[in-house]
Parts: structure tokens; C-alpha cells; sequence
């Protein structure tokens, strides 16, 4: 009597602990999605949502021709990310990469970053959207261009520029960062090359431009 007494203690205190929600994480829970009386179905139903909001994750696509900035900023932290709300007000705390995903994405030719955020305050909510700023140090000469030069299609990311008897080249350039409507290059510029900035699908490479 004393052992069965003992195992129906035991598988009630089994079927006590199954029946307790327990959170994998800390964080804050959501709206409850079921009532009393709902059906249930193990593995498929959701009762509820839990996102830890301390700190809060970020992600952005970049493309595959940044990944080196972003891995670089990575290695040496010497970067601050800012998020800019469509309001047009900041977030005052800065943000830091926090891991660079481990492959490219074959259809967008992108490769997801993912940035982490302080949040005590709690003014940042799963699933807002916002633009992030990215500052950073660069060397005292760099080469910068109008942003509307660039040329992108798929991975490819080029500018018009004048040769030799201002005949329109295509150069293979390499992007930095975006400065209001200044477009850093890292490479395929130097100084003093002309980059052709208006009526880029009137031309192709190999005509010969007038220069006013």
C-alpha cells in the first residue's frame, strides 16, 4: 500500500509539473490567443508570445559586396549603429553588430546582419521597423560621387565614367558608406576621374559624350 501510495504521489506530481507553462526565457509575455473552452492541439496551437525586449535585436540585409565593412566592424567594434523611426525621431542609444549570418542568400544576393540594441526603457517593440544609420571612421581622402551615379543590377555594382577622349567606360566599383547623397567608394575610382551623373540610360558604354 505504501509503494502504490508513493507512485500515485509521484505520476500526480509529473502530471502537476506537464500541466505548468514554464518560459524558456526571460522576457515579456503577450495577449493570451485562447480563451477558456477553446480546443487545443499539442505542437500546433499557440497560446502565447514571449520576445525578450532586454536588448532588443535588429536585422538588415546587406549585400554580399559590404560583407567585409560589416565583418570588419565586427572584428575591431569601432562602428555605432543608430535607428531613425519613420517619424524622423532617433533612438538615443547606440546599437553593435552582434553577429554576421553564416551564408548568402542566392535569391537577393544579400547576407543578413544582426545588430543588438539596449532597451531598458522598453521603447523598442518586436516587430517595429526603422532606418539604421551606420558611422563610422574613415581616412582623411576618400572618393565620393553622387549616389544617383551608381549603377546596381543584381550583385553588380558599377559607374559610368569618361576616358581617353571622353568615350563612356564602365567601371566596377565597390560601395562604402552613404553620406546624404554622397556615395563613398572603397574602390574602383580615383581621384580626378569623371563619373557621369545624368541621362545614364541614354548612353552605353563606348559613346563618345560632350562634356558642357
Amino acid at each position: 500500500m505504501v509503494a502504490q501510495a508513493r507512485a500515485t504521489r509521484s505520476r500526480t506530481g509529473t502530471d502537476i509539473s506537464h500541466s505548468v507553462l514554464r518560459a524558456p526565457i526571460s522576457g515579456k509575455i503577450g495577449i493570451a490567443q485562447l480563451r477558456i473552452g477553446d480546443l487545443v492541439t499539442a505542437g500546433s496551437t499557440i497560446v502565447n508570445t514571449l520576445v525578450n525586449e532586454d536588448p532588443i535585436f535588429a536585422d538588415i540585409d546587406i549585400p554580399q559586396t559590404r560583407y567585409g565593412e560589416f565583418r570588419k566592424e565586427l572584428t575591431d567594434g569601432s562602428g555605432q549603429f543608430f535607428l531613425t523611426f519613420p517619424g524622423g525621431d532617433q533612438y538615443s542609444e547606440p546599437g553593435k553588430i552582434l553577429l554576421v549570418n553564416n551564408a548568402v542568400d542566392p535569391r537577393t544576393g544579400t547576407i543578413r546582419v544582426r545588430l543588438t540594441f539596449p532597451n531598458k526603457n522598453g521603447q523598442l517593440k518586436s516587430g517595429m521597423t526603422a532606418s539604421l544609420q551606420m558611422q563610422v571612421k574613415t581616412s582623411d581622402q576618400q572618393v565620393a560621387i553622387p549616389a544617383k551615379s551608381i549603377i546596381e543590377l543584381l550583385s553588380e555594382v558599377k559607374v559610368y565614367a569618361l576616358g581617353p577622349g571622353n568615350v563612356v567606360e564602365a567601371k566596377p566599383v565597390q560601395k562604402g558608406a552613404l553620406l546624404d547623397s554622397l556615395q563613398i567608394i572603397s574602390s574602383g575610382l580615383k581621384p580626378g576621374d569623371k563619373v557621369i551623373t545624368d541621362g545614364l540610360q541614354k548612353i552605353r558604354p563606348g559613346d563618345t559624350v560632350i562634356v558642357k
